[in-house]
């Protein structure tokens, strides 16, 4: 996914490139290259661009001067890292493909702490010497929430987790699926709505997890033969998901569903036919918008009632990433490798 600062466009690729671009016009300000996939969102703070890599066993983390792209500090200590940071109060939280959670300074990489998240568990001696692939070891695969005390973070071993921001203390872990079966949770980030995280489960459901307690206390499942593993935006007294069929060649099927939030009860209002799937809506007031991985458009809809407005086709699917809105348009990177920006 894009991140927009300042009037700049900073996105990473499979092409190894963080790149720096100006987003009213589309020009490339600077490009650093890191060597391998990058799959995670860039993210920016402190003036610092960070990014990672996630090549084998090694991976590298770097931060990067926001304007010029130089390399201030780089580590390859956290390991092979799928996702994107998540930043407060001087501090970077984020996970690996080992199954380990961080909490990190963002001006130096020093470690503060980190917590692994096989931790206690059947699996926790199970030897992890072998080169990260997508399901062992347990890894963290899906970007972290937060509120002003906990960092909240799901992995494969089958736990959603709330953790100490300043001690990476574990303060409750809820089981989703069953220990070590993997890919649940995965790159359907856990979002943080009023008193709920709403996250992925078992593959196939919508789930709320209270912040406090780490209770389910409500769920959706998906219809039959459907893959639940976008995640979920929330704006107002409302939250919106979305399912996949199909998911080995194109078109497949795809469908974007509204729901009250919990402390409203919970209920569908609507659904739409004709995109999502392993990517997820982004919402502003009165529109939800969102690319699909189940065919090239770009689509917005009426947020109160899913009637369509407008759709573009884009040449490109969106997989597990969604558009960022800022002002007027929303930018999107599409599995082609072009970026597009959309009035």
């Amino acid at each position: 996914t894009p991140t927009l600062v300042d009037g700049v466009l900073f996105v990473s690729g499979t092409d190894g490139f963080d790149n720096a671009v100006d987003a009213v016009v589309g020009q490339e300000i600077w490009r650093f290259e890191l060597g391998g996939h990058l799959s995670s969102t860039p993210v920016v703070a402190e003036d610092l661009v960070f990014v990672a890599r996630q090549v084998n066993r090694t991976g590298r983390f770097c931060a990067l001067n926001k304007k010029t792209g130089t390399l201030v500090w780089e580590s390859n200590k956290f390991g092979p890292v799928w996702v994107a940071p998540v930043y407060r109060n001087g501090m970077l939280f984020f996970g690996n493909k080992r199954g380990d959670m961080f909490g990190v300074r963002a001006s130096s990489g020093e470690t503060v702490w980190s917590y692994y998240t096989m931790k206690d568990t059947p699996l926790e001696d199970k030897s992890t010497d072998v080169s990260p692939s997508h399901g062992w070891p347990p890894g963290v695969y899906s970007n972290p929430a937060m509120d002003d005390e906990k960092v909240y973070v799901g992995s494969w071993s089958g736990f959603y987790f709330a953790l100490d921001q300043q001690t990476g203390a574990l303060a409750w872990r809820t089981a989703t699926t069953g220990i070590g079966e993997g890919g649940r949770p995965d790159s359907a980030a856990p979002l943080l709505h009023k008193n709920h995280l709403y996250v992925q489960k078992k593959g196939t459901h919508i789930a709320a997890i209270h912040k406090d307690s780490g209770d389910i206390v409500w769920e959706w499942k998906a219809p039959p033969g459907f893959l639940q593993n976008g995640s979920i935006a929330a704006h107002g007294d409302r939250i919106y998901g979305s399912v996949v069929r199909g998911v080995t060649l194109l078109p497949y099927h795809a469908t974007i569903v509204a729901f009250k939030d919990v402390e409203n009860g919970g209920d569908q209002v609507w659904e739409y036919d004709g995109g999502g799937g392993l990517t997820a809506p982004v919402i502003t007031d009165d529109s939800v918008i969102f690319g699909s991985s189940a065919d090239m458009f770009m689509t917005g809809l009426d947020a109160n009632s899913g009637r369509l407005i407008w759709r573009t086709f884009t040449g490109g699917v969106m997989l597990e990433n969604v558009p960022t809105i800022y002002g007027p348009r929303a930018y999107a990177h599409f599995r082609n490798g072009w970026v597009l920006a959309v009035e």
